[in-house]
């Protein structure tokens, strides 16, 4: 939510890699506020099912920040947030 109040959306991720989906842990997605689907990205250096990068750049109102969720081989792989104060 904004500046501490409740949030409006859940974030919820499907990614498929060669046709096949990759199973996203609940954790990968929770605790993120204010998701601006807009400013998503999937970055792929190389071969996109060796590994691939997706980027989110979202704010709460009060601060800013970004996440990077990794994928390597066809799996999650984690879940990077830093903040943009």
């Amino acid at each position: 939510g904004t500046d501490g109040g409740l949030p409006k959306q859940s974030l919820a991720l499907s990614v498929t890699a060669n046709g096949e989906v990759v199973v996203i842990p609940k954790e990968a997605t929770e605790g993120l506020f204010e998701p601006n689907f807009e400013t998503m990205v999937l970055l792929t250096p190389g071969d996109p099912s060796d590994r691939a990068l997706l980027f989110m750049s979202n704010s709460d109102g009060a601060g800013a920040y970004v996440v990077f969720w990794a994928f390597a081989k066809g799996r999650y792989v984690s879940r990077t947030v830093f903040g943009l104060d």
